[in-house]
């Protein structure tokens, strides 16, 4: 993990990262630039507060050329942010009640204390097999190139068995490591000066400024708090909210490569036939829902979920054929099996009934775009009730991580986004994982009333402006670190570290996505 301390004027790098960036991971945050704070960025010419117009009239993301409680109480939609164990039951989805699915929490951060009113933790098996199988049976290999009626038998058979890979149990694990203690006598001084936009070199003297400057690069290099940073961020300055927190299980860059190993372009073709035949995609649409899905099910209806946010980023079939590739492996086109896949999720999707809740995610960090679900298995354009968000930066320009194209729905801030991290501190965050939050929280104060997944979709749609951004002015005005606002200056031009000493390719990801995306190829490839 590196640590881009503050610069010599005091100011902080938007590209800080917390905890060894393995957010970024999860996220796939590939995103500083190596110039100026705008650099590889299309510049918007529209000023934030361009007038908005319809969700139909904008048009797709792209570059512009120019203490934890369990409780299953239903909740209140306004009021007091307590779950109410006496109140009467009310059916359906609550505007107010959010699950975060994300890694890394901390439920004693100060601004998650009081709203925590549910809390689960994902656990998978480590074996990379398919669930419904037995660890280390094959269903599909009759040896290294099983013939197609054998593999067609086999991978019915499979399908016809739930996935017993994942489940959701109760409860998080303790969270016992707190951030700066050192430094804690200036925590709030540290605090109050990014949310007012203070260079850091006024708030604090040269020897104190110099002893945080030490204290932040002995910080752990692989702290999970992630989903301490999100939640905090969809928390701020939002009293009603009660949120269900979902401990989702990552790989990190070892795990991802033993993973991800070399598949043949004539396997990927094989699955292709495999799953263009209408037994198998009778079997795949009516396969009973896993152990993990079922679990969230319950979850979501049993705490009334209005909505969930995602920002676990984009798992896309680029990420997965770089990282093959780089371990010597031919090139392959994931492509269309992942546009394969994704079409008969969606198809079992609708064909099985679960909870209605809108899906708030983020767009994925590796600037690249997404138009099809060829690109991206979160690409589910047509679904009322899923959102992609991508990130636009302080000077309004599509950041220059974020990714983009005809699946993401809309843009909302995504640099210098002031996020909490275990023992209260603030730091300034980059990366959709944090413009995901800050829709999530639009969302769950002032959608329309009743209520309504697929109708508050369109009412974000609708809030848009012609680069289908949503304006910086529905969200706080401090939730973002700007200090030259304080200064006077009209726009963010500091320099950003460059990325000579940042990972690169897959590091923390999806166990879940990945092992969604392989688990057929494995089989067929004899593993």
């Amino acid at each position: 993990m590196w640590w881009p301390l503050p610069r010599d004027d005091g100011t902080i790098p938007a590209c800080m990262k917390t905890a060894g960036r393995y957010l970024a991971t999860l996220s796939l945050l590939l995103g500083c630039s190596s110039g100026g704070h705008g650099a590889g960025r299309a510049e918007v010419g529209a000023a934030l507060d361009s007038p908005v117009v319809t969700g139909a009239e904008a048009g797709p993301v792209v570059p512009d050329a120019g203490a934890v409680a369990d409780s299953s109480a239903t909740v209140a939609e306004t009021g007091s942010a307590q779950p109410d164990a006496g109140a009467a039951v009310e059916a359906g989805p609550l505007r107010n009640v959010v699950m975060v699915v994300d890694d890394g929490f901390d439920p004693s951060v100060s601004e998650l204390v009081g709203k925590v009113v549910a809390s689960h933790t994902i656990v998978c098996a480590q074996s990379s097999g398919d669930a419904g199988v037995e660890a280390g049976a094959d269903p599909l290999a009759e040896g290294a190139d099983p013939d197609f009626a054998q593999a067609k038998s086999n991978l019915i058979a499979a399908l016809q068995q739930p996935d017993h890979s994942c489940q959701l149990t109760d409860g998080l694990q303790p969270y016992d490591q707190s951030w700066l203690t050192s430094v804690d006598s200036y925590r709030d001084r540290w605090n109050a000066a990014l949310r007012s936009d203070t260079p850091l070199t006024q708030a604090f003297t040269p020897a104190e400024y110099a002893t945080i400057t030490a204290a932040l690069q002995t910080e752990p290099q692989d702290a999970r708090v992630h989903g301490t940073s999100v939640a905090g961020v969809l928390a701020y300055e939002n009293p009603d909210l009660l949120l269900v927190l979902v401990q989702y299980p990552l790989l990190s860059t070892a795990e991802v490569t033993a993973q991800v190993q070399c598949i043949s372009q004539a396997t990927i073709d094989q699955a292709m036939a495999l799953l263009a035949d209408p037994d198998v995609r009778a079997a795949y649409i009516s396969r009973p829902r896993g152990d993990l899905d079922r679990g969230l099910d319950d979850a979501i209806s049993r705490n009334n979920v209005g909505s969930l946010n995602l920002s676990l980023g984009d798992l896309s079939t680029k990420a997965v054929e770089d990282a093959m590739v780089a371990q010597g492996c031919a090139n392959v086109d994931l492509g269309p099996w992942q546009a394969r896949l994704t079409e008969l999720d969606q198809e079992q999707d609708a064909a099985q009934p679960h909870p209605s809740a809108l899906s708030v995610q983020s767009a994925g960090n590796e600037g690249v775009e997404i138009d099809s679900t060829a690109d991206s298995p979160d690409c589910e354009q047509g679904d009322p009730t899923q959102m992609l968000v991508g990130a636009y930066g302080v000077d309004g320009a599509l950041a220059s991580f974020s990714n983009y194209g005809l699946c993401v729905d809309v843009l909302a801030p995504g640099e210098d986004i002031l996020a909490p991290v275990p023992g209260d501190w603030l730091l300034p965050e980059d990366g959709t994982s944090f413009s995901a939050p800050l829709v999530t929280r639009l969302a769950s104060m002032e959608a329309p009333l009743p209520f309504d997944p697929g109708q508050t979709r369109t009412w974000l749609i609708s809030l848009r402006d012609s680069q289908s951004r949503i304006p910086v002015a529905e969200f706080p005005p401090d939730v973002v670190y700007n200090p030259t606002h304080a200064i006077g200056s009209s726009a963010l031009a500091l320099l950003r570290p460059g990325d000579a000493g940042k990972p690169s390719g897959l590091r923390r990801t999806s166990a879940v996505k990945l092992h969604r995306l392989l688990w057929i190829l494995d089989r067929l490839s004899g593993r």
